[in-house]
Order: structure tokens, then C-alpha cells, then sequence
């Protein structure tokens, strides 16, 4: 878990106007960052930073966030690719369907058996989108009922068997939300060349900023 190496890290650069650079094309796993921080990548107040990942990637546990920046100016990310160190997402294919209830034969198993996405506001799409009537059905419940397989209770849906499904992994999809927090920020910000392979639910929360953000060549996957 490099969570708290990273923190530390931006810490001190924060403190001297630097520029943080990552080993090359290494990957960095992240399950937790002490204290209150869901993100490693956390800055406050901080200007005159560069995060340069140097080909490097981000990879995070469950429930957490890339990043969150608030109140900063004049920060630079760049070179860098982020993503999850499990599935966001399962494709499942409808196996029975019990009333509000659905049976899916799921590509993995889930990361969390039994879960209650009734917090989180969780749905599931359509493998094919554009032949559904209802793009996305709310989901209240889900429970592993078997090996790969997934019973999943519905406010509402119109699923049918055989029909392939994108299911939030629970626990993961949608379990959190804004992956990339930056508000606050009084200077321009760049965000350059950064790959993003997952995100549980929204990507970019970007609120109650004065100034111009950037975004060159950001490949969200």
C-alpha cells in the first residue's frame, strides 16, 4: 500500500512549490490513506505543484478516489494512468427472472456477496443499450447465489432471459462517486496526457472554481 508514501510525498512538495515525479511505467497500489483521505492524490491549499506520473499507474482498492484537490492553483498532472485493482463492472447474462427479482450468470465473482446498493442509487445497463426500452433498472439488493451467478432485486425492470447486462460489482460500481475532486481552485490547472480505465460511477466532480482548468489528451476508457 504506497497511500501514505504518495501522501507524504505531495506533502512536502506542497510545502516547497516542487514537482513530484513517480518511477517510470511503475504501478502503484493504494487500498487506504491514513487518516480521513480517500484519495492519494490529495492537495489543499497547494500551488505551484507538479504531479508528473512519468508513465506510471494509480491503482486503488475499492471505495476509493483518484484524486482530490480543493482551494489549490496553478497544479500540474501529468503523465500518468489511473484505475481500479478489481472489476468496476460485470457482464451478466439474465439466467431467471423471479418478479422483481433477476438471476444473472456473471462473468466473475462479485467482490462483495451481498450488498444493498438502495444507498448508492445503483442501476444496470443493457449490454446492447439502444434495444432496451428502459436504459438503465434501479437496483435495491444483490446477493451471490451460487458460483458466478448474482440474484438481483429491482425497483423496476425489463430484463429477459438470455439478455446480457453490465451489473455494478458490489461494492465497487457505484459504491463511490467522483473519483477526481477539484474545487476551490484560484489559479489555472492542467491536467495532461492521463489515461482513466475505471470509474465507479461520475468521474470529474469540478465545483466553485475561479479559474480556468485544462485538459490535454485525457483518455477516459
Amino acid at each position: 500500500n504506497d497511500g501514505d508514501a504518495i501522501f507524504a510525498a505531495l506533502t512536502a512538495a506542497a510545502e516547497q512549490h516542487a514537482t513530484v515525479k513517480f518511477e517510470e511505467n511503475k504501478t502503484y497500489y493504494v487500498s487506504s490513506v491514513t487518516g480521513s483521505r480517500v484519495a492519494p492524490l490529495t492537495l489543499s491549499n497547494a500551488h505551484g505543484v507538479t504531479i508528473d506520473g512519468c508513465g506510471s499507474t494509480i491503482l486503488i482498492a475499492p471505495n476509493m478516489r483518484y484524486m482530490r484537490f480543493s482551494n489549490c492553483g496553478n497544479v500540474k498532472v501529468t503523465n500518468m494512468h489511473f484505475d481500479y485493482a478489481v472489476p468496476v463492472y460485470l457482464v451478466g447474462k439474465v439466467k431467471d427472472v423471479l418478479g422483481s427479482a433477476v438471476v444473472f450468470e456473471i462473468d466473475q465473482d462479485p467482490y462483495a456477496n451481498d450488498y444493498d446498493f438502495t444507498a448508492c442509487n445503483g442501476f444496470s445497463i443493457g449490454y446492447n443499450e439502444d434495444t432496451q426500452q428502459r436504459p438503465h433498472a434501479f437496483m435495491t439488493e444483490s446477493h451471490k447465489t451460487g458460483d458466478k451467478e448474482l440474484t438481483v432485486t429491482y425497483k423496476g425492470h425489463t430484463y429477459r432471459e438470455g439478455q446480457l447486462v453490465y451489473l455494478p460489482n458490489p461494492g465497487v460500481g457505484h459504491a463511490a462517486d467522483q473519483v477526481f475532486d477539484v474545487r476551490g481552485s484560484d489559479q489555472p490547472m492542467l491536467f495532461e496526457n492521463i489515461g482513466v480505465h475505471a470509474a465507479s460511477t461520475f468521474i470529474w466532480a469540478i465545483m466553485h472554481n475561479q479559474d480556468h482548468l485544462f485538459f490535454e489528451n485525457v483518455d477516459l476508457v
